[in-house]
């Protein structure tokens, strides 16, 4: 048997647990499935703090990290976040250290480089149109930003959704997730201080910064079945191959994503099945689209929807293919060192 420790997703081996907490929405089932793969393998997957029972020969880190090389590791990146939320994954001195670079993001200077997507557990939805959805738009975010100023953050143009949306059409709009108590975040560490002092000051007045903000929740479907359409940006723009699980929340949900975000999702995902954000010259212009879409097509999103999540398409966004793909490239990568 051998030991890998993975290093960035925890502790105490939750990323592991069904029922974590920290498995919202069943999010960490491509870990679950990962696990399962590699112990087919002879592989031991824990996280860093877990005891060993043996020794470890495999360390798999999620984003980059100066690693101190154990003597006969063999050592892998989950390279999954940008350089604007993560500037350690654009370093090329970070990224050579691992035997095996597994990324959204075609790394032509990485020594050995595989492609893979953001995974989830891909779910059909129902197409039952309008049916029981009695908001109109929603946005599921946290009140973050990048660390210094970006033209290619879409944190600012979350904003800008947001409070068109409060402003003029307030029955039609609401808001979910973390922080939005406060005003909008600023940039680095003292951005964010400044941000939170704001916050408590203004909390003694009662101010609120954002009146669409109606807190906390526990599971993300449990909006997006109520809602006919999602604002779902991504956190930045200009990364071809940068699509996360936002989009596929909302097809979950058979809730229809007003997608900003990777300039090239219409390589991996059929534009048939999303609103383009980008298609629009303002918010009032959007706004009039959703406001008076007909069921019939609204249907016709939910039902492209869940063709795609059927097809063969949809299989390098899954689960399975995370697992598959990881598992046996790293069994491949031992099988290969053992004979040298």
């Amino acid at each position: 048997m051998i030991s890998a420790l993975l290093y960035g997703a925890g502790e105490n081996n939750d990323v592991f647990s069904p029922s974590s907490h920290l498995n919202r929405d069943n999010c960490n089932h491509p870990f679950f499935l990962l696990k399962e793969k590699l112990l087919k393998f002879g592989i031991d997957l824990n996280t860093w703090d877990t005891p060993q029972k043996y020794k470890f020969f495999i360390e798999i880190h999620i984003n980059a990290r100066k690693i101190s090389r154990s003597k006969n590791a063999r050592h892998y990146l989950l390279n999954m976040e940008t350089p604007l939320i993560d500037r350690n994954n654009s370093s090329i001195e970070l990224i050579n250290q691992f035997n095996i670079v597994f990324c959204w993001q075609n790394h032509t200077h990485a020594r050995n480089f595989k492609k893979i997507n953001y995974s989830q557990n891909l779910q059909l939805p129902d197409i039952n149109g309008f049916k029981n959805r009695n908001n109109l738009c929603c946005m599921i975010a946290g009140n973050k930003t990048t660390q210094r100023p970006d033209a290619r953050s879409l944190y600012p143009e979350r904003i800008k959704a947001i409070r068109w949306f409060q402003c003029n059409a307030p029955l039609d709009f609401r808001l979910y997730g973390t922080g939005w108590n406060l005003p909008a975040m600023r940039h680095g560490k003292l951005g964010r201080i400044y941000t939170k002092l704001q916050g408590m000051l203004g909390s003694y007045f009662n101010a609120v910064y954002f009146p669409a903000y109606k807190g906390r929740i526990e599971s993300k479907s449990t909006v997006l079945l109520n809602s006919k359409f999602s604002i779902c940006y991504e956190n930045v723009t200009g990364f071809n191959g940068y699509i996360t699980e936002k989009i596929f929340d909302s097809f979950f949900s058979g809730c229809v994503p007003i997608y900003h975000g990777a300039p090239d999702i219409a390589s991996f995902i059929p534009s048939t099945c999303y609103i383009d954000r980008t298609q629009f010259n303002s918010y009032p212009e959007l706004y009039q689209y959703i406001k008076n879409m007909p069921e019939r097509e609204f249907l016709d999103y939910q039902t492209n929807i869940a063709s795609f999540l059927s097809s063969d398409l949809a299989y390098s966004f899954s689960s399975e293919c995370f697992a598959n793909t990881i598992s046996e490239e790293i069994a491949h990568d031992l099988e290969i060192a053992a004979q040298f």
